[in-house]
Parts: C-alpha cells; sequence; structure tokens
C-alpha cells in the first residue's frame, strides 16, 4: 500500500480523529475496505444509495467544469460492483479525512480508499484515469465512488486549506 508522509497524514487527520476517537478512528480505517465490500456484495439501501451518486459519473454532468467519467466497458452496476470490490479489498492507499463542500474539505468525517490499477477505468476531460477512488463515511457506508488520475490527487489543495 502506498504511503503518504507522515505530516500529511497527521494534518489530514487530526481534526477527524479528535472528533470521532482515536480507537475508533483507527478501527474504522483497518474495517474499511470489508465495510463496504460486504454492502456491494448483498445490495444494502446505503450501496443503493450511493450508486444512483456514483451512476452521475457514467455520462458529462451540465455545470461541472471538472467531471470524472468511467470508461464505457465500466458504466454498469455489475461492472463497477467488480470494480469497486478489487479497489476496498486491496486499496493502495487509504486515510482519514473530511468530505468535501465547494472543494473545501469542511464537511463530515470519512475514510477514502485508492486503488492504483494500472489500466484507464476512466476520463476528466482528456487525462486518462487509473486510480478508483471510494468516499465511505466513518462507519464504513459508501458515499460514492469515481475514477481519479493518480493516487492522492487533491491532497495538495486539501493541505493548503488546512494550513
Amino acid at each position: 500500500m502506498a504511503r503518504l508522509p507522515r505530516r500529511l497524514l497527521r494534518k489530514l487527520s487530526v481534526g477527524v480523529t479528535e472528533e470521532v476517537g482515536a480507537k475508533f478512528a483507527a478501527l474504522a480505517l483497518k474495517k474499511a475496505g470489508t465495510r463496504i465490500s460486504g454492502k456491494v456484495l448483498t445490495g444494502s439501501p446505503h450501496w443503493k444509495a450511493a450508486f444512483v451518486h456514483v451512476a452521475e459519473h457514467f455520462g458529462p454532468q451540465a455545470g461541472k467544469a471538472s467531471h470524472a467519467i468511467f470508461e464505457a466497458a465500466l458504466r454498469s452496476q455489475r461492472a463497477l460492483e467488480t470494480l469497486i470490490q478489487s479497489a476496498a479489498l486491496k486499496p493502495s492507499l487509504k486515510y482519514l479525512g473530511r468530505e468535501t463542500i465547494g472543494g473545501m474539505a469542511v464537511g463530515r468525517p470519512v475514510i477514502v480508499l485508492e486503488r492504483e490499477f494500472g489500466r484507464v477505468i476512466g476520463k476528466i476531460g482528456q487525462d486518462n484515469c487509473t486510480v478508483l477512488r471510494l468516499v465511505l463515511d466513518i462507519t464504513g457506508k459508501p458515499i460514492t465512488a469515481y475514477p481519479i488520475r493518480s493516487l492522492g490527487q487533491s491532497l495538495g489543495d486539501i493541505l493548503k486549506y488546512l494550513e
């Protein structure tokens, strides 16, 4: 699994860890992959609700300047569930953070799992995306999933906001 510099991890998780407690935060991060995997496999109401948002990444969205779109072969629930299972059970990177609102990390605590696939899974504009980002609430319920260009994409912007 990829490692972020300790300074970055501390800054990302300090408020979340204080809010939810160190033991709970550590357990949530440790169990995140199996929790989302179970929700997807069982077709839980949480996954069904999240899939509505994830499906917005099947095509362009009016009013969104930068919008990730899945490759055509992944634009079905079944194909996406397989991709999510793979990412959840063997993430390349995982960390605690905050939900972004208007591009700023100020929302509720979340767990982010990212998996580098080594193949194109989507695009942002003309740029190829090879990483799937899964965003879960702190209890492991899925919020969204979408392709990104590289592991840790946008973490620099989050750090600037936190400083």
